[in-house]
């Protein structure tokens, strides 16, 4: 099977918010406690926040718990007539404000946000141009905005020597990058899609290198790859593998030593229709996805069971 995935055209932002079920900013209710004051979940996913009309993409909290940023998607089925762009909302007095659209988002299509694990940088995927000068949007690149005093820079590109979209990406906990990539023209949507990695060495990344199998395969795709932090696992969705449950679902797999184990699938509790974005909690101990109908977590306890028998 040709791999293939959703291609998003950029036009002019018309935000409404619908999160929990609200329809506006001013509708936002009183989140109070970490978390926006969910009770945690054990090892059945539960709800973390309700969507209508709009897909939203996971979370990615502040290392201190006190900023979190997220993808808004357009409409569903509407991914080529509507942008993406990013909101936050921040921790503060013991309530969390109304999500509000991050400075640097709302012109071009952007995404993705990712913490660095000591807060001061936060990543983002975008298709705006690379300079000031020029108008023309790109394929995807990786960019980046630092912690300034409480504020933020203005963004900077994180050139990869890789041409096509460079999507769907997260860091360890020693700044190695593993991101989606495509080939053709356009990269994503328009040919192969893969994951690949960037070793980061001496301050700076290595040329990027395709994941072997049994991570990447010739028929299907690979897509969203989270890495643990230690780098001992890494979560991805697939479309259309042997033994998909949803339409797109969700698998992980454990480096033994010089090489990844086979991929499992993360079981029918989390790939009921499509199941994306993994993101994890800034401890580790969560793991926030998407489907169609909100945002999810569930207790990243029950990997312990998915482990190959020689890491049991």
């Amino acid at each position: 099977m040709k791999k293939s995935i959703c291609c998003f055209r950029p036009l002019f932002l018309i935000l409404i918010l619908t999160i929990t079920g609200f329809t506006d900013q001013e509708d936002f209710p009183a989140l109070k406690g970490l978390y926006f004051g969910k009770k945690p979940p054990g090892k059945k996913p539960e709800i973390f926040l309700t969507s209508r009309h709009r897909l939203h993409g996971s979370p990615a909290f502040s290392p201190q718990l006190n900023e979190v940023f997220w993808s808004v998607f357009p409409k569903t089925n509407e991914f080529s007539t509507r942008t993406q762009v990013i909101l936050y909302s921040k921790y503060i007095n013991g309530k969390w404000t109304s999500p509000k659209l991050a400075d640097f988002s709302g012109k071009y299509f952007d995404g993705g946000p990712f913490f660095s694990h000591d807060g001061k940088k936060l990543y983002f995927y975008s298709r705006r141009p690379l300079n000031e000068k020029s108008n023309k949007e790109t394929d995807g690149e990786i960019w980046y905005i630092e912690k300034k005093g409480s504020g933020w820079s203005n963004p900077h590109h994180l050139k990869i020597d890789k041409k096509g979209d460079k999507l769907f990406f997260s860091l360890s906990n020693n700044n190695n990058l593993y991101f989606t990539s495509g080939h053709g023209p356009r990269g994503i949507g328009s040919g192969d899609v893969d994951i690949f990695c960037m070793k980061f060495v001496n301050g700076s990344y290595t040329k990027p290198k395709k994941l072997p199998e049994p991570i990447n395969t010739r028929e299907y795709l690979e897509s969203d790859v989270l890495i643990s932090p230690d780098e001992t696992y890494l979560i991805f969705y697939s479309l259309e593998r042997p033994g998909n449950i949803g339409q797109y679902d969700l698998y992980i797999s454990f480096k033994m030593g010089d090489r990844w184990s086979m991929p499992v699938n993360l079981g029918e509790n989390i790939n009921k229709g499509v199941a994306r974005f993994p993101r994890f909690s800034p401890d580790g101990k969560y793991l926030f996805f998407t489907r169609r109908d909100g945002i999810y977590w569930v207790s990243t306890k029950i990997f312990e069971n998915l482990k190959p028998k020689e890491l049991k």
